[in-house]
């Protein structure tokens, strides 16, 4: 289970998208595709994907395949924005945040996701689990709106288990330098059944509500095919990092290089490392270890008070008293001698 797919405003060209998806990718839009630069503070890559030009349904601002492995499977689903609102408070016109469905020409929802920002500010979702229609959630929009504030970049979160267990739903929000906390949890009308199959595009245009995004401007988007915690993810300071994705290339550390009982996930497996780290008795007393959590007490002889030719530390030991070893030898004679 991992990060499905991610977009990133770092470049304008098919590329930037291609680098992270396995399988074909197409753009669509009349209008070319704008990526700005900007100085603002929290703006990852100092560049954002440019929505003012207000293009529409099949001129949307960016649409593209992910692929059979690049999408959610049918059980939860994790979408995280990262956007820079034009203008502060409520938007006076629908803003399409995001549409994942099974065709760029679709009318309804189906076996997909619309999300939205509504005319009073609150998140809005639409998702149909079949083809026949029946509705995980029916143009559902949150209780509580969020807070835009012109020029501040902000994450916004929809988390779901893919079950019609009450709350088991939620968004979330959070300001750059701020943890994302928890808006409001609800519950969907059906459980998950989508496939594959059924999600093939992803674009951030609507085309179901023919809905503009001229609202927010885009920096990032990433889906997962698991419930996130976004808290966990802290007061995120740079992109979601793309190591994650299922498909991507990547190199095992292998467990015997991680430390015992440390969990990761890589190339979706889940592995547990198997490192055992020296304790401090065995480690030359000064040295540090584990990045300076052990510090190292053993003590190691100095070769020059160890026997001539006994090992020591890496080296052997080069003490040749030859007055004590005189004495040493003429005990070990009286001794002989005595016994016999």
């Amino acid at each position: 289970m991992a990060l499905k797919f991610n977009y990133q405003s770092t470049s304008n060209t098919q590329s930037a998208y291609a680098a992270a998806l396995r399988d074909m990718v197409g753009q669509h839009s009349s209008t070319a595709l704008t990526l700005t630069t900007t100085a603002t503070s929290g703006v990852f890559g100092g560049k954002y994907l440019d929505a003012s030009t207000g293009v529409q349904g099949a001129n949307g601002l960016l649409a593209i395949w992910p692929g059979l492995d690049n999408c959610p499977t049918g059980t939860a689903i994790t979408v995280l924005w990262r956007v820079i609102p034009v203008a502060s408070g409520n938007p006076g016109t629908i803003q399409s945040l995001l549409t994942m469905h099974n065709s760029r020409n679709a009318t309804a929802p189906f076996g997909g996701f619309d999300f939205a920002i509504t005319t009073a500010g609150k998140f809005n979702v639409t998702a149909g689990s079949t083809s026949s229609g029946t509705n995980c959630f029916n143009n559902f929009s949150t209780t509580n709106a969020l807070s835009f504030t012109a020029g501040q970049p902000m994450d916004i979160w929809f988390v779901w288990d893919g079950t019609a267990t009450s709350g088991h739903a939620s968004v979330w929000t959070a300001q750059t330098g701020n943890t994302a906390a928890q808006l409001e949890t609800f519950t969907a009308g059906a459980a998950a059944a989508f496939t594959r199959a059924a999600m093939t595009e992803i674009s951030t245009w609507n085309r179901d509500r023919s809905a503009l995004n001229t609202n927010f401007h885009i920096n990032e988007i990433a889906i997962w095919d698991t419930a996130e915690n976004p808290a966990s993810y802290g007061a995120r300071t740079t992109w979601v990092q793309s190591s994650t994705f299922e498909g991507y290339t990547s190199v095992d550390p292998g467990v015997a290089n991680v430390r015992s009982g440390t969990g990761y996930t890589i190339s979706g497996v889940s592995k547990t490392g198997t490192l055992n780290l020296t304790t401090a008795a065995n480690i030359r007393s000064g040295t540090t270890q584990d990045n300076g959590a052990t510090t190292g007490t053993l003590l190691v002889p100095n070769p020059a008070y160890v026997l001539q030719g006994v090992g020591t530390d890496n080296t052997v030991g080069t003490y040749t008293d030859s007055t004590n070893i005189a004495a040493i030898k003429a005990q070990v004679d009286y001794i002989a001698a005595v016994v016999s």
